[in-house]
This record gives structure tokens, C-alpha cells and sequence, in this order.
């Protein structure tokens, strides 16, 4: 009967140990140091797709409380082809692009948009300030150049495709400099 406890007590020991040891590894992490490590790998792979859900509560006074929820698969393939598609629910926007074009679908409104890349730096915030939708260019990845394209359109960074690499001939749609990234931007509402 001893011979039994003492293995079960030692294991548990051993255990106990070994288990502050990874808290202590865990309690150092940083959450971005995580979202780095994930999108690395995630860059280094040739396609990959993911199923996202959201929801969204609404009350407005006097009226009843309604929720939302939007079923949506992400697919990302490189060198530059993305797709984000509603699979269940009205609220959210189907985007697809083939490196060249942009496509949008507004499932509420039953509403197609199709955009090329814009040529030019006037082109692109008169689209976005006008338009609204997408526009996709290249970045030199400045903060100056994100912050006047906010200032002359309002419009933000809204995500940076992963694996996407810009062509050498890229260069950044607003100061000229090479491109180190292509940028979607668009409008938050």
C-alpha cells in the first residue's frame, strides 16, 4: 500500500512543478509575441481558410432588441487571392479579389460592387470618399501615408493580406516609396 502512495505523490510532485513552470512561461508571454508567431506561420503557408461567426446586439430606445449573427468562411490562397463570403445570416459583406479586382457583396441591399485597383493616390481616396467600399494598393507601411489617407478620405487600413507580398515593381500609392505591404483600406462604420 506505501509502495503505491508514494508513486502517486511523486507523480503529482512532478507534476505541480513542471505545471509553474509552464504558468510562469505563459504569465511571461505577451499576447502580440502570440499574434506574431500566428501570423508568421500563417504567412508561410500556401493557402489556408477559417470559419468566423460574429454577432451583434441592437437596442434602441422603445424598440426591441434584436440579434444578429453572421456565419462567414475566410479563405486566403497566395500570391493574392482572398475571399471572405457570408455563409449564414443578412449583416456582413461577401469580398472577394483576385489581385486585380475587387469584388463586393452587400447580402442586406443584394448589391454588387466590382473595383479595379485604383491608378492613382487621387483616384483612390476619391473612391473611397465618394464610393466608399474597398480600395487595395500598395503601402510603404508609414504612418504618414496611413495618416493622409485618413485625413483626405477618412478611410483606414482595414486588414493587410497575409502572405501577400507586393510585385518589385509595387510602389506605395501615396508617397511613391516601395510598397513593403499591400493595404486594403476602407471606411469604418
Amino acid at each position: 500500500m506505501r509502495r503505491p502512495t508514494f508513486y502517486v505523490l511523486s507523480v503529482l510532485s512532478l507534476a505541480a512543478v513542471f505545471g509553474q513552470s509552464l504558468l510562469a512561461q505563459a504569465a511571461n508571454t505577451k499576447p502580440e509575441d502570440i499574434l506574431k508567431q500566428m501570423a508568421d506561420y500563417l504567412g508561410k503557408l500556401p493557402k489556408y481558410s477559417c470559419h468566423l461567426e460574429s454577432s451583434l446586439d441592437i437596442k434602441a430606445p422603445n424598440e426591441q432588441e434584436q440579434h444578429q449573427v453572421t456565419k462567414m468562411t475566410a479563405r486566403v490562397e497566395r500570391p493574392n487571392k482572398l475571399a471572405l463570403t457570408v455563409t449564414g445570416g443578412q449583416m456582413g459583406l461577401s469580398i472577394i479579389s483576385d489581385g486585380k479586382q475587387l469584388t463586393q457583396f452587400l447580402p442586406v441591399l443584394n448589391r454588387y460592387a466590382i473595383s479595379e485597383a485604383p491608378a492613382s493616390y487621387a483616384e483612390m481616396a476619391a473612391h473611397l470618399r465618394e464610393a466608399g467600399g474597398f480600395a487595395r494598393a500598395g503601402w510603404c507601411g508609414g504612418e504618414e501615408c496611413e495618416a493622409r489617407v485618413k485625413a483626405d478620405s477618412a478611410a483606414t487600413i482595414r486588414c493587410l493580406p497575409l502572405g501577400e507580398a507586393p510585385a518589385a515593381s509595387d510602389r506605395c500609392i501615396v508617397c511613391g516609396r516601395p510598397s513593403e505591404a499591400v493595404a486594403v483600406w476602407a471606411l469604418a462604420y
